[in-house]
């Protein structure tokens, strides 16, 4: 799969969005919440504050480290 993003949001979007999966879960839930820290300086302790801020379920906190980790890694390759 070709993947065109610059951030942990748009990796997301173009990784996971329609998969059926934890890692799709989060990303749907990204698209689906406005206060998505979409903008700001990237830091997983940022997502963690967010899914906290919106009652998130236990599962997304999950996948956001599992996803998290597999964006560091594509990160790494990419530099």
């Amino acid at each position: 799969m070709t993947r065109n993003w610059s951030s942990f949001g748009g990796w997301l979007a173009a990784y996971a969005a329609d998969e059926q999966s934890p890692a799709g879960d989060l990303a749907r839930h990204a698209a689906t919440h406005p206060e998505w820290p979409w903008d700001e300086p990237e830091s997983v302790d940022l997502f963690r504050a967010h899914l906290e801020d919106t009652d998130a379920a236990d599962s997304l906190f999950d996948a956001l480290d599992d996803t998290w980790n597999q964006y560091a890694a594509d990160l790494a390759t990419r530099s």
